[in-house]
């Protein structure tokens, strides 16, 4: 089963979904969205204690909005949606969190990851990106995201990071190894992502990038894919080749890395393929300790 082959198995799961709406089974729908959603709460921006006033951007040149601004697109018309810290402020440089959702709308996205409240706190400035088909046309249009954004938003270049479920895993990890991605982050979280060990070796390394790697057991739909797509990244980043225990709950880490970047393996358990690892404040924490690096981006 190839990448596109799973992108539509995806689109099958997301329908039959609605179809249990559809077809006279809402009770049945609205357990099932309980289960696999965040509470409202979860929702709400944070506010981001600043240690500093430093000017980052000169003042007046980002003109984007602050809070929770809905159905933002790219240049080809790619939805997405973007959430601020409470008390933003348009001079100082905010990490980027880019989620990627599998052929979803990013509110929802938002609403089953639950990550506004504590990445804005963060202060981070995070956009959920509504699913798409995935072809490489796809994949390239999702790597101008992140630089669509820097335009409006007073971002740290350095800074910028990206996670995404299923195809929005997928989406996350093409974006660090396709030779024609447009964008290169800082370090990426894929999570369900429908790639292989074995699919991953067709293309070069990149340099290395911290990496949490994050599957669920029971997941059957891409069965044990994210060990392999781990060990994939261990090599690339010139990590041991034994993976030891990790502070991070949950996950191994492969040590000794290249540049001082992370390379972990998180196993969820007792979820399946629909689960988000519910491990949002490790994640985060991994994200914002990782070593600094200037993302290569190719003009739009």
């Amino acid at each position: 089963m190839d990448i596109e082959q799973r992108a539509k198995l995806m689109i099958y799961i997301i329908y039959a979904f609605i179809g249990l709406i559809l077809v006279g089974l809402p009770s049945a729908a609205f357990v099932l969205y309980k289960q696999y959603s965040y509470p409202e709460e979860t929702l709400q921006l944070g506010a981001y204690i600043y240690q500093n006033d430093e000017q980052s951007c000169e003042i007046g040149s980002k003109t984007g909005a602050a809070g929770s601004i809905n159905n933002l697109r790219t240049k080809k018309g790619f939805p997405y949606h973007l959430r601020t810290p409470s008390n933003y402020k348009a001079h100082h440089a905010h990490p980027l969190l880019v989620v990627f959702a599998p052929s979803v709308s990013g509110t929802l996205m938002e609403r089953y990851t639950g990550l506004t409240k504590q990445a804005t706190e963060a202060g981070m400035i995070i956009a959920y990106v509504d699913g798409k088909r995935l072809n490489l046309s796809a994949i390239e249009e999702f790597g101008r995201i992140p630089s669509e954004i820097m335009a409006k938003w007073c971002i740290d270049e350095q800074r910028v990071f990206l996670t995404g479920h299923s195809d929005g895993g997928t989406i996350t990890s093409a974006l660090t190894f396709l030779e024609d991605s447009p964008f290169r982050p800082t370090a990426i979280a894929p999570s369900a992502a429908g790639i292989t060990g074995e699919e991953l070796k067709q293309y070069s390394c990149p340099e290395p990038l911290s990496v949490m790697v994050m599957h669920n057991e029971g997941d059957s739909h891409f069965p044990g894919f994210g060990k392999q797509t781990a060990r994939w990244w261990a090599s690339c980043n010139q990590c041991s080749e034994k993976s030891t225990a990790s502070a991070t709950p949950g996950c191994v880490q492969y040590p000794h890395c290249a540049n001082g970047v992370e390379t972990l393996y998180c196993e969820g358990q007792g979820g399946n393929h629909l689960t988000w690892p519910h491990i949002n404040k490790p994640m985060l924490d991994f994200f914002m300790r990782s070593p600094d690096k200037t993302p290569k981006i190719k003009n739009v």
